[in-house]
């Protein structure tokens, strides 16, 4: 359990992090900072894959990198919460990570569908 706590902390501090950026900088051209950092890599911008990446992040506007980063913030919030109780070896934590998986689960298999 202490692992997966570890595991749950760590996405908590991604997710708070990626959040953050998104809410303090809600202007930004995304698609060119992506189109940078992956120029900077020593990556093609244009390639197969980072190019569709590239190119879905130029619809993203102010508004939706803000709605972005609440959810993330929320999400990273509970992730937390989690990582926290699970390491305090907390039977609800365990209860909650089931549920958790079942509604990603399930998410998924309607996004499949559509």
């Amino acid at each position: 359990m202490l692992v997966l706590a570890v595991e749950r902390g760590l996405r908590a501090v991604i997710l708070i992090g990626i959040a953050l950026i998104l809410l303090t900088h809600v202007h930004t051209d995304w698609a060119d900072a992506a189109r940078r950092l992956v120029a900077r890599a020593g990556l093609d911008p244009s390639g197969n894959e980072t190019g569709k990446f590239i190119s879905s992040l130029t619809t993203v506007g102010p508004r939706q990198a803000a709605r972005d980063g609440v959810v993330g913030l929320a999400y990273g919030a509970l992730e937390a919460v989690e990582a926290v109780r699970l390491w305090r070896r907390r039977v609800w934590a365990e209860y909650l990570i089931v549920r958790l998986a079942r509604s990603r689960h399930r998410n998924q298999k309607q996004r499949s569908w559509n």
